[in-house]
């Protein structure tokens, strides 16, 4: 009998081992094995790319080699990449770099010849200065600039994670060229797989501006948008003829151009914003977005002040895209609200009756019923004047229900709310689809002087749901299973106690397993 061999197993067997491998550098640990296995896993090494904290020389490595080796190139999927250096003066606008441009450095070496042609092929033959300021960048080792180049080398990328940092340039001017297919890009168009977009700002101070993102919106592919620390303020003077009297290089006037020449349309269908900031309710993004079908915004300040959670800017928005919007979730982060707790204002939302396809609804229950409904908890009348009813203003599609920010105070007039809901006459009229619902808030907080917080009592017993909370809770439980709801109370500050004290123990036993 043959003696079996890695030569004898068959090569499906052996890519589902490689694909199962996930540290990049043991696939190429496996890939240099040998010339068969060189050919048969250097692909998949190529798949998907983490950059993060690499050095220039890493990245300009890896970009000459997808360059020379298309092959390679056109296998990568998923990039990721963060805290790259621009070379620029952070407090410098991102579109003036400076003009005195750096000189080379003796550390970087490349092949001048085919990086060159590259670059030559984004823009136009009458942009020299553009290119001669590329090439100048990328000859004194900016990272920023390598960045770009990488981004377009990859011309299969679907996934793309990215923690921008200060002063970024280059990536973000090609990104809008190749957005607004400004020449040659209209001819030649970038980024066309590119599906699923991650991007954050890369510090703990300040945002993102929206403006770094949107141009990311109009790729034909592009179906996901998740962003984290991105703000939407735009000021008087940001508007796009801002930049018609300015005196621009052939690089700058990119970013006219882009502004002139940006699509009106989009194929994104979800948009997913947390500890952000609008002034505008992101109008400008859903607008284009014909067919949004998800729309997720958590609102935090702690980077933009006077920056205002209001609902009513989202309802304006949202209503271009009420024909589609499945999946929608409004809130706020009270853990970012420069050090104070934020109570998100009273503005309500308004109805959504008209939102015809919307499934899931997750909303504070103040900007969803208004303020009126808990003033006088002793004294509730769902027809009083002001007051909404939540029957009537949820569409017949609704299926999962989930009201959040739900204080001791604001819970009697909630659980009337919710229990005039799921009235059979009301139910089977107004949301016979209604499957969940769900009531959150911090309810087993005691409001007591000097009482340790939850970080002093981890090895103490669980916080408890009062019973003021849990019996009334207990009755809308089970009036929800007489029409087929399930019905979740959640204790936030009980979720919190949970998951610290099993961070708690984790660490312990790591503690206590350590030599």
């Amino acid at each position: 009998m043959p003696r079996l061999g890695v030569g004898n197993i068959p090569t499906e067997i052996l890519l589902l081992i490689a694909r199962d491998i996930k540290q990049p550098s043991h696939r190429l640990r496996l890939a240099l094995c040998s010339h068969a296995f060189s050919d048969l896993f250097l692909p998949l090494v190529y798949q998907d790319i983490d950059l993060s904290n690499c050095s220039a020389k890493t990245i300009i490595a890896l970009v000459q080699t997808l360059i020379s080796k298309p092959r390679y190139a056109s296998c990568t999927q998923t990039l990721e990449i963060s805290d790259w250096s621009t070379d620029l003066n952070p407090d410098r606008n991102s579109y003036d770099p400076p003009e005195n441009l750096p000189p080379p450095s003796s550390d970087v070496v490349f092949d001048l010849a085919l990086i060159r042609d590259v670059v030559q092929q984004f823009f136009a033959s009458s942009d020299k200065h553009a290119v001669c300021k590329f090439m100048a960048h990328l000859s004194a080792g900016n990272e920023d600039a390598w960045v770009g180049l990488l981004l377009f080398a990859l011309p299969n990328l679907k996934e793309l994670n990215m923690v921008v940092p200060y002063g970024t340039f280059f990536p973000l001017r090609l990104v809008e060229r190749a957005a607004a297919r400004l020449p040659p890009f209209d001819s030649k168009p970038a980024l066309t797989r590119l599906s699923h977009l991650f991007v954050k700002w890369w510090d703990t101070e300040d945002s993102l501006d929206v403006s770094v993102v949107e141009p990311f919106f109009f790729f034909p592919s592009m179906h996901r948008v998740v962003g984290e620390q991105i703000s939407d303020n735009p000021s008087e003077d940001d508007d796009e003829g801002a930049y018609e009297d300015q005196e621009l290089d052939a690089v700058d006037s990119g970013r006219a151009a882009y502004l002139e020449n940006k699509p009106t349309t989009s194929t994104v269908t979800e948009i997913d914003m947390s500890k952000s900031s609008t002034k505008t309710g992101m109008i400008a993004q859903i607008k284009v977005c014909k067919n949004l079908k998800s729309f997720k915004f958590e609102h935090a300040d702690s980077f933009e002040y006077f920056s205002s959670f209001l609902p009513q800017d989202f309802a304006r928005s949202l209503a271009h895209v009420k024909h589609s919007l499945e999946n929608l979730w409004l809130s706020y982060d009270d853990q970012n609200f420069n050090g104070q707790h934020y109570e998100g204002g009273e503005e309500v939302f308004g109805s959504l009756a008209e939102y015809s396809v919307l499934k899931s609804l997750y909303m504070s229950v103040e900007n969803l019923l208004g303020n009126g409904v808990f003033r006088n908890p002793d004294d509730i009348a769902l027809n009083s004047p002001g007051n909404q009813q939540l029957a009537h203003i949820l569409p017949a599609s609704i299926e999962s229900l989930t009201v959040v920010n739900v204080s001791k105070r604001k819970a009697p007039g909630t659980f009337m709310q919710l229990k005039d809901l799921i009235q059979p006459s009301n139910f089977f009229r107004y949301t016979p689809r209604l499957t969940l619902l769900r009531m959150e808030g911090e309810y087993s907080k005691i409001d007591e002087p000097n009482q340790p917080g939850i970080m002093m009592t981890l090895d103490g017993p669980e916080p408890v749901i009062p019973p003021e909370i849990l019996t009334p809770s207990k009755e809308l439980q089970g009036l929800c299973a007489q029409v087929g709801v399930v019905f979740e109370l959640v204790d936030s500050r009980i979720m919190l106690f949970r998951q610290l004290k099993k961070q708690l123990e984790e660490w312990r036993q790591s503690r206590a397993d350590a030599p």
